[in-house]
């Protein structure tokens, strides 16, 4: 009977999750973590998504296909 299972990823897959990770929720000018919000446009079927810095006040927007 096995009672624990663990799935041991190897080092170097684990580094580019982490790396992967950070450039998507971390400020590209100053390293501090984003906050972000969202709104559904549904006449247009997109999700906006606005990322701020709280820290350096970039804002980025991306609006995704809902489909």
């Amino acid at each position: 009977m096995e009672v624990f299972k663990f799935n041991i990823i190897p080092t170097e897959e684990f580094m580019k999750r982490e790396a992967f990770r950070k450039a998507i929720n971390n400020c590209e000018a100053c390293g501090t973590a984003l906050e972000f919000s969202y709104k559904q446009l549904n006449e247009f079927s997109v999700l906006s998504e606005e990322a701020s810095c709280p820290c350096c006040a970039l804002i980025k927007e991306e609006n995704h296909r809902v489909h």
